[in-house]
């Protein structure tokens, strides 16, 4: 794993890891809602908006990808290459 993004309002939290995936749980009853295959090499890092309706990830192939989010998925908004 390499990062945790955990959205304690919404209780929600997000793993970043070298499999690729961004994965979207429901903290309270520790149960995976939603696997992305997000990107093309490890996931480095999460943000959730204040709102919790938009996640952003970033990954090892030098992109950084922005999620919308409506309740339990997520749907891809946009990409940029760094």
């Amino acid at each position: 794993m390499q990062g945790l993004l955990l959205a304690e309002e919404f209780a929600h939290f997000l793993p970043a890891g070298k499999d690729k995936a961004v994965k979207y749980w429901d903290a309270d009853k520790f149960e995976q809602l939603l696997e992305l295959n997000a990107h093309q090499g490890p996931v480095w890092g999460l943000a959730v908006s204040h709102l919790g309706d938009l996640v952003v990830s970033c990954g090892g192939d030098r992109a950084i990808r922005r999620w919308g989010h409506k309740h339990p998925s997520l749907h891809f908004l946009q990409s940029h290459t760094c």
